[in-house]
């Protein structure tokens, strides 16, 4: 005969000094007493009883299942095999059908009032464990409330250790520079420089940075104001969704912003720098530095109503026939050429390459209309109105493609890793393929914190109405339109227009829906 022996002990009593040693000590002389030596111990570390999917049960029961040589399963309670009442008798109904479930700690009679005392037991096990969630969150409420961390958001520059926060000497520089790169060049390049110049990303020391981290960064007012905020999220349960199905995965809220707790950190960049970065992000042409952008009219304008991303210049050079060499210059999306990253999974963007003098005529002839005629701006705000009812982008498509990606990845590692655990009986083997559980557990909460953020940052292009007074203004420094030069009309271009949105039609058509100045 043999023996499944099963122990388990969540997070929270670890705390408390609960132990596997003394639950699998009692278990094996529970055993022994039965004239039982062989067993096979099944133990569970860091792992609520409010969960059904538990890596040690299930193998514990797959095994059950299969070895007709096992009488007997010893557990020290019912609550280790759960504190939910519902999953309890599931598993004991489960058990019971292949051995004769024992308690060290319990007397299980198999008799109509030992039947109901163990229902009742198992309701107060789950209501004690109601009761120990309360006291913790109303313990760390107060603690928070009382000034000191109940947990750390893990902001980039700093490290955090027994409830001090410190800054971070080489990722504070990384901070500085990113802020200093991104006053004077838009969020791409800003990775891509990152990229370019060695330094290790957040994502485990990767030297690839996604847009997404540079932006959340430069959007980070913690750098600046010397304070973030904690109890901002409720993510009760959350960091057991790695064991859950994919329909019971709790997802972290938002709480009421009167019970944020705000918190102070040493700050990493001053005030000016600040300002630089955000007036850059605010008002940036989107320009990238290798383009040739001199002689583009409308160079830093463009943006991709069908992805988000930029347009840009592009031209191509041919020698004819007699020698003359001829160039045509285009606008494409970024997002086509050169195109997203081969390893980010995404599609190229649908949209073609244009003519640039196409375009630049007939932005060029809307601005002139507008500096020689007052109607046409009339006419050019009621066609603006229309647009506005029906229109608008995501300019962070890209950005949530990869995230979205990355989250896939790290299903499909997690699951890979469970299954590898089901069969791994090597308890060194089990607890380092937990550890790697719990990191990828950490990253993907991460990750969707990102994911949310993308979302909730939707936003459509918005709209304004042409600057009358700097059409004025360029009236009475451009007497002669009809004979303007390319830099005066360059000029005029950018300082009323802000932002051409290219909206694709039916096919390779478009329209290009202009955004003035404010």
């Amino acid at each position: 005969m043999k023996a499944i022996i099963y122990t388990r002990v969540s997070t929270e009593e670890q705390t408390h000094g609960y132990s596997l040693d003394s639950q699998r000590e009692k278990c094996i002389k529970k055993a022994e007493s039965l004239g039982i030596s062989q067993h096979v111990v099944f133990e569970e570390a860091g792992v609520s009883g409010e969960v059904a999917n538990r890596p040690a049960l299930m193998d514990a029961i797959a095994l059950l299942k299969s070895d007709k040589n096992v009488s007997y399963f010893i557990c020290s309670d019912p609550d280790r095999l759960s504190r939910d009442l519902a999953y309890l008798l599931l598993f004991t109904e489960q058990i019971s059908k292949h051995a004769e479930l024992l308690f060290t700690d319990f007397n299980r009679e198999a008799t109509a009032e030992g039947q109901l005392f163990y229902n009742i037991r198992g309701a107060i096990a789950q209501f004690e464990k109601e009761l120990i969630k309360r006291r913790m969150n109303t313990g760390k409420a107060i603690k928070a409330k009382e000034g000191e961390w109940t947990h750390w958001p893990d902001i980039y520059g700093y490290d955090y250790e027994a409830g001090e926060v410190s800054i971070q000497p080489k990722e504070a520089e990384v901070v500085q520079l990113i802020f200093k790169l991104g006053a004077k060049m838009g969020i791409r390049q800003v990775a891509n420089r990152l990229g370019e110049l060695g330094v290790p990303s957040p994502r485990a020391g990767k030297t690839v940075w996604s847009s997404s981290t540079v932006r959340r960064i430069l959007l980070n007012e913690s750098y600046v104001t010397g304070k973030t905020h904690i109890r901002k999220w409720d993510t009760t349960g959350t960091h057991l969704n790695k064991y859950r199905p994919e329909e019971e995965k709790i997802s972290r809220n938002l709480r009421p912003e009167h019970e944020w707790v705000a918190m102070s950190i040493p700050p990493i960049i001053d005030q000016a720098l600040w300002d630089e970065a955000q007036l850059r992000l605010n008002n940036a042409r989107r320009k990238t530095e290798t383009w040739d952008t001199a002689e583009y009219l409308l160079s830093g304008l463009l943006r991709c109503g069908v992805c988000g991303k930029t347009w840009h210049g592009y031209s191509t050079s041919k020698t004819n026939a007699s020698g003359v060499k001829r160039r045509t210059m285009y606008y494409v999306c970024t997002n086509r050429a050169p195109g997203p990253p081969k390893s980010s999974g995404t599609q190229k963007c649908s949209t073609g390459y244009v003519r640039a003098k196409n375009w630049e005529d007939e932005v060029w002839g809307m601005v002139r209309g507008w500096l020689e005629d007052d109607s046409d701006i009339d006419a050019f705000h009621e066609f603006q109105e229309e647009w506005r009812k029906r229109q608008s982008t995501d300019p962070k498509a890209e950005e949530r493609a990869l995230v979205q990606k990355r989250l896939q990845d790290l299903e499909q590692q997690e699951d890979a890793l469970i299954e590898r655990l089901a069969k791994e009986q090597n308890a060194r083997v089990r607890l380092k393929i937990g550890d790697q559980l719990d990191a990828i557990s950490s990253e993907v909460d991460k990750m969707q914190t990102i994911w949310e953020e993308l979302q909730k940052s939707a936003s459509e292009v918005s709209v304004t109405a042409v600057n009358r007074q700097l059409v004025w203004q360029i009236r009475q420094e451009m007497q002669d339109l009809e004979n303007a030069t390319w830099e005066q009309k360059f000029k005029a271009i950018h300082r009323l227009i802000q932002e051409i949105v290219v909206e694709q039609k039916e096919g390779k058509t478009y329209d290009l829906v202009i955004i003035p100045q404010p």
